[in-house]
């Protein structure tokens, strides 16, 4: 298997990292991110960052968010979700079914890969038209973001070491590269939203 999963990575290293990259590039390009509401992204931006260097992070939301992740994958799967346990500070758990190589590297590199904190936010906004509205909601999809990044920052620094941590079980290279290609596309995606609000 560890053969198989290097042989992934690198496919993904060449094919969907430097697409997504690319989408992200031509977004920025074409848009410069200069977002429609930016007074309203400027303060969601600046709200997220001091929430991140007040209160580093409320390990219970952290944890709900990160365990949450591994159940909608299992949820999408089909995999019998077993138990789902989330706490403040002492990490948490999701015990299914037993699965396939392909089915357990997805839902452990959910909590990477989905953003769940965005993905409501941009639902919202795709039947949003009150212009007033959009202008609140480009503030919290920034603070949002934000706070994407944190928790993937936490989540990668958690769980990158040792056997039974979510990017070890995965492969590391596989997971780099899921995680850059995932990421260039939530942002690609964040700037294309904030640019047509």
């Amino acid at each position: 298997m560890f053969i198989v999963r290097w042989i992934i990575a690198l496919l993904i290293m060449c094919s969907i990292m430097p697409w997504s990259i690319d989408i992200l590039a031509d977004n920025w390009k074409q848009r410069y991110f200069v977002p429609i509401n930016g007074f309203s992204v400027l303060v969601g931006l600046l709200f997220g960052i001091a929430l991140v260097l007040w209160k580093k992070p409320n390990w219970l939301i952290h944890t709900f968010v990160h365990e949450s992740a591994h159940a909608i994958a299992c949820l999408f799967l089909g995999v019998r979700i077993r138990n789902f346990q989330a706490s403040d500070g002492k990490g948490g758990v999701v015990v299914h079914d037993k699965t396939g190589p392909v089915r357990s590297t997805i839902i452990s590199l959910a909590p990477y890969t989905l953003p769940l904190t965005l993905i409501p936010l941009f639902v919202l906004h795709w039947f949003m038209t009150n212009p007033n509205y959009l202008t609140i909601l480009s503030g919290f999809i920034s603070f949002a973001y934000v706070h994407h990044l944190h928790g993937l920052y936490h989540n990668i620094r958690l769980n990158f070491w040792g056997k039974q941590a979510d990017l070890s079980k995965a492969g590391k290279p596989l997971s780099i590269a899921c995680i850059i290609s995932c990421l260039a596309l939530v942002t690609a995606w964040t700037i294309k939203v904030l640019s047509n609000a």
